[in-house]
This record gives C-alpha cells, structure tokens and sequence, in this order.
C-alpha cells in the first residue's frame, strides 16, 4: 500500500477518515483473504491523526513491488504527487502487477502513465489533474487490472456522495481471486 506522510490539504480529520474507513478497510478485507498488506510511506514514519494511527512497515524507496501480488493506493494524495510513489506505480505495467486507486491516489497512477488508453474513475476535484485516460465519472471503474473509484470516504461525507472503497475492495478482492 501506498500512503502519505505529510500533512492532508484538509487537515487532521480527513487524515483519520482515511485511515479508519479506507486504510483499515483494504488492510481488514484482504487480509481475511489471506495476504499480508505491506504499507510505505514517503518518511518510512507510521502516520497518525486524530488517535488513529497506520503503521507504516517501509519508506517507498525502499518498497519493491518484484514479490507483491498487488498496489494499493488509498485517497491520501491530493495534489502533491509523491515522487517516489510514481516510480513504485511505473513498475506495475512490465509485472502484470494489479493496482486499486481511491480518488486522490488515481493521480499517482495517472502520474506513472498507468491510465494511458484506460477507463478510470477519479472525484470532480481531481479530473483537471488526469490528463491520459477515458474518464468514466466517479463511480467504480474497473479496467483489466486496474481498479478505480472516485469517492473516498472523506469526499463523502464532505459531498453526501456514496463512498466507493467497499465496492472498490470488493471488486478489487474478487479481481485478485481470479
């Protein structure tokens, strides 16, 4: 999984919202499913807001995708695209390496080239930043290995939108068992 370190554009509770109700959420599901979820970040540091905290197992240099079976990437990215976060999604393509992106995390995607000739879901906010790609609006877009949703839970309750992340893990789960 990647994730962020510095601090959200909207503060301490979108950050505990992430973690909470999307970051728990992939880490519960697939790991009832049996696989070990792995969490990077830019600083390698856990991340913590509001009492909630992720434990971050590595930095993203140091996250190498050649013995994972997937990427994650959670809606904690909004504008500040971490580069290094970039250079783990541009090896996705040449492994054949399946990928789920909430919102915010589509642009790291979109900035490793991965949604080039792919449908793609990405939050109204965000759509001026994707520039490759057939945008299909907000709901859950699945395209062969990739998997996006652009309602994250934050965006959700801000909107009164429905959040995305279950049926995005949900479909995400079930692409993984095939």
């Amino acid at each position: 999984m990647i994730a962020r370190d510095d601090a959200p554009p909207f503060g301490e509770t979108s950050l505990k919202i992430a973690i909470d109700k999307e970051v728990n959420t992939f880490i519960g599901r697939l790991g009832a499913l049996g696989y070990a979820v792995d969490v990077a970040s830019e600083n390698g540091k856990d991340i913590s807001a509001g009492g909630s905290t992720l434990t971050v197992d590595k930095k993203h240099a140091e996250a190498k995708i050649t013995h994972r079976v997937c990427v994650i990437i959670p809606c904690m990215v909004q504008g500040n695209v971490p580069t290094s976060a970039v250079k783990i999604a541009q090896d996705m393509p040449s492994r054949n390496m399946p990928a789920a992106a909430l919102n915010g995390g589509v642009l790291i995607l979109a900035g490793a080239g991965v949604l080039e000739g792919r449908n793609y879901a990405i939050g109204q906010n965000l759509q001026p930043y994707v520039h490759d790609g057939d945008l299909k609006g907000i709901r859950v877009v699945r395209d062969g290995d990739i998997v996006t949703s652009g309602v994250c839970p934050f965006s959700a309750q801000v909107s009164g939108l429905k959040d995305g992340t279950d049926e995005l893990v949900t479909t995400f789960a079930a692409m993984l068992k095939t």
